[in-house]
């Protein structure tokens, strides 16, 4: 009887930086972390995040929808005054703020691994560690973000969806994330309209 060789577990220190996701492509990035071990069948959570700002009327918003075991839920709201002014650190704040919300709500438990869908090509490469943070405060959301997944036991797997297309979009990630974005839309304009009310 033939003996099993025994696979060795890779070091992620050790493992060199992969080339950023490009836009439409079929690749994902993934970032595991150090003591999550992907199991054959893993459970799936699907997340679908977006982000609306407008710096002249400085607001800015974001939305998140997930779906874990046939349950489906969506979040939205505004970002704090001043904070995630910029388009590609307000989409990393509304994917970090999607993974809070989905864990929390759906509780999976540890070894759950979250598909992440984005439009937004710099926050994919940021949070999966493909390209370098420049910026304090997408550090610090990333950071946090990786504390949380840790914490709960969960990896990410992190694709880029084609956003703001004309029309209806017949794809099943892309119609989500047409929802996605007009509900941070929305939470936007509401922000607004509340401040003028004020």
């Amino acid at each position: 009887m033939p003996r099993r060789r025994r696979q060795m577990k890779p070091q992620l220190s050790a493992l060199p930086l992969p080339p950023p996701v490009q836009a439409g492509g079929r690749d994902a990035a993934e970032w595991l972390p150090p003591t999550w071990e992907a199991a054959p069948g893993a459970p799936l959570l699907t997340l679908i995040t977006d982000a609306s700002v407008s710096p002249q009327n400085g607001s800015a918003a974001w939305a998140a929808w997930a779906k874990w075991m046939g349950d489906d839920q969506l979040w939205c709201g505004p970002y704090a005054s001043g904070d995630c002014m910029e388009v590609s650190l307000a989409e990393l704040c509304a994917i970090g703020n999607g993974i809070d919300r989905a864990l929390k709500w759906f509780d999976p438990g540890p070894g759950v691994m979250i598909v992440i869908r984005s439009d937004s090509l710099t926050a994919i490469n940021w949070l999966s560690g493909r390209s370098k943070i420049k910026k304090e405060r997408a550090r610090e959301v990333v950071d946090q973000t990786r504390v949380r997944l840790a914490l709960y036991g969960a990896a990410i797997r992190v694709r880029h969806v084609k956003g703001h297309q004309r029309g209806p979009d017949v794809r099943p990630a892309g119609y989500i994330n047409q929802l996605v974005d007009q509900a941070a839309y929305q939470a936007r304009k509401q922000l607004e309209h509340d401040r003028r009310a004020a």
